[in-house]
């Protein structure tokens, strides 16, 4: 049984695109795991390591230490925190401090451009496409405006607009 969710794990095609895109969201699904199940078994300690673990390799893992934080289990988020540190400090020093730097002031600003390409299927990939007027990448024929002055916005609309979507978000 074990080896047939293995082999069909590998043949998953959402899978491989996640390990092709550098995602590795399964990886850390089982640093969750490990992490909620050293917990209920009552290892603060040991339920750190791969929750620091994790928000070393991603950030929006560091949001779990919320709960702990939450039910002030200091240990936890103190040994979670020094982890993602220790391990970010020791990447830095392997790859060299370079590698932040491209990743910072290349990469992410480049970012941008890739929301609206066709193979983006996330709800924000969708909404881009459909709805935002600088896409880059879209071929298919924008939608109508709904009002006869919605394309004529002002940049101070298009700011005020915005800001509300990153209050929203």
């Amino acid at each position: 049984m074990g080896l047939a969710v293995i082999a069909l794990g590998l043949f998953c095609n959402p899978l491989r695109q996640q390990v092709n895109h550098g995602q590795m969201n399964l990886v850390l699904l089982l640093w969750l795991i490990g992490t909620s199940s050293a917990r209920r078994r009552g290892h603060p300690a040991v339920a750190s390591v791969p929750l620091g673990t994790a928000t070393a390799f991603k950030l929006f893992p560091a949001f779990v230490t919320l709960f702990f934080r939450v039910r002030r289990h200091w240990t936890v988020v103190a040994i979670a925190t020094l982890t993602a540190i220790i391990l970010t400090v020791v990447t830095g020093a392997v790859l060299g401090l370079e590698t932040y730097r491209d990743y910072l002031f290349t990469v992410v600003p480049q970012m941008g451009t890739y929301r609206s390409f066709w193979p983006n299927a996330s709800v924000h990939g969708f909404w881009v496409k459909w709805f935002d007027i600088g896409a880059t990448q879209l071929d298919l024929p924008p939608v109508p405006p709904t009002g006869a002055r919605a394309d004529r916005r002002s940049r101070r609309h298009r700011a005020q607009l915005d800001r509300d979507t990153c209050v929203v978000v």
